[in-house]
C-alpha cells in the first residue's frame, strides 16, 4: 500500500487505484442502494439526470437522511475515483488508535478548516492539499444540486482512511445540532443511523436504526 510521512521517505509504491479496495461482486451497475429500514422510516427517491439518484430517508417525522447514490454508475464515479488517487499522494494521514466520542479503532485522520478538531488545530484552508480542495468542491456541489441542499457549506473537513474491513468498530458521527455529511471516496461503506446513542450490547433493540449498505456517494444527515 502506498504510504507517505513527514519523517520517513516514500516507500515507493503507487497510490491504489479504487477497484483494488472494492468488493468486484459490489460493482455492477444498481438502481438503488442496499438499505434496511424499520417501520418508522419513510423513504423516497429521486432520481438525477445524470443517472444516480437521492435517496431521502425521514425517521420519525425528526430526522433526515439523504444517500446521493451513484448507483455504481463509472461516468459518475469518475472524478471520485481520481480524486481517491490524489488524496492518497497528497495528504498526511496520521495513525490513531482511539476509543473516544468519534473514533473508536485504528484510522489515519486528518482534519481541515477552522478551528481544532481531535484536540489538535485543523490545518487552515490555504495550506489545503489541492486534492482536498477539489473533493471539497466537488462534495459541495454534489450536495447543493442533488442534495437539494443550496446553503451548504463545509467549513471542516476530516480525511478518515482504515486499512481493514472495519467490521468490529467503527466512526462514531454525532448530528445533534449540526449537520454531518460523508463522502465515500473508496471502499465500500455500512452505516447505522439512529435518533438514540448507540451504547452495550443492547444498542441494537434499544436503538431504531435505518442502515445504509454499498456504493459511493455522498450522505448527509439532519436533525432540527
Amino acid at each position: 500500500m502506498y504510504a507517505r510521512c513527514y519523517v520517513q521517505r516514500e516507500n515507493g509504491l503507487p497510490p491504489i487505484r479504487v477497484d483494488c479496495v472494492r468488493n468486484p461482486h459490489l460493482m455492477a451497475p444498481s438502481s438503488w442502494p442496499w438499505d434496511k429500514t424499520n417501520g418508522n422510516v419513510v423513504s423516497t427517491c429521486k432520481r438525477l439526470s445524470d443517472g444516480s439518484c437521492t435517496q431521502t430517508y425521514t425517521i420519525d417525522r425528526r430526522a433526515i437522511v439523504k444517500h446521493i447514490y451513484t448507483c455504481n454508475r463509472p461516468e459518475v464515479q469518475r472524478e471520485s475515483s481520481r480524486l481517491f488517487k490524489e488524496i492518497q499522494r497528497d495528504t498526511e494521514l496520521v495513525q490513531r488508535k482511539a476509543s473516544g466520542w468519534l473514533i473508536a479503532g485504528t484510522y489515519y485522520i486528518t482534519a481541515f478548516g477552522d478551528g481544532i478538531m481531535y484536540e489538535n488545530p485543523c490545518t487552515p484552508w490555504s495550506a489545503t492539499p489541492t486534492s482536498v480542495s477539489e473533493a471539497r468542491d466537488l462534495f459541495q456541489e454534489r450536495c447543493r444540486s442533488a442534495g437539494d441542499w443550496p446553503s451548504f457549506v463545509i467549513d471542516k473537513l476530516t480525511v478518515v482512511a482504515w486499512m481493514d474491513s472495519g467490521s468490529r468498530k467503527g466512526c462514531l458521527l454525532p448530528a445533534k445540532g449540526t449537520r454531518i455529511a460523508m463522502y465515500c471516496l473508496g471502499a465500500d461503506v455500512e452505516l447505522s443511523i439512529s435518533l438514540k446513542p448507540f451504547s452495550g450490547r443492547r444498542r441494537a433493540a434499544e436503538s431504531k436504526r435505518q442502515r445504509t449498505h454499498q456504493g459511493r456517494g455522498c450522505r448527509d444527515t439532519a436533525k432540527p
